[in-house]
């Protein structure tokens, strides 16, 4: 899944919301976005899971704004 997170709490750790991220997902790919507003979050996990990683480093869920991004995926990589 993809996500643009807006965090009202700063300054933001990306590297500590990284390493949430990637304690359930290894291979999750993080970072802030061009305007350095929030962040842009590649993930295989559940919405649930991202608001606990995201709380875990930092940013309770009442001081984020999560959207989920719609799949790019094509669907060739598998069948």
């Amino acid at each position: 899944m993809e996500y643009t997170i807006n965090l009202s709490a700063a300054p933001v750790d990306v590297d500590r919301v990284r390493d949430a991220l990637e304690d359930i997902d290894p291979a999750a790919i993080v970072d802030l976005d061009p305007r350095g507003q929030g962040l842009r979050v590649a993930a295989n996990m559940l919405d649930r899971e991202l608001f606990g990683a995201l709380e875990r480093a930092g940013h309770p869920a009442d001081t984020v704004e999560v959207v989920r991004l719609p799949s790019v995926c094509c669907g060739s990589c598998s069948g």
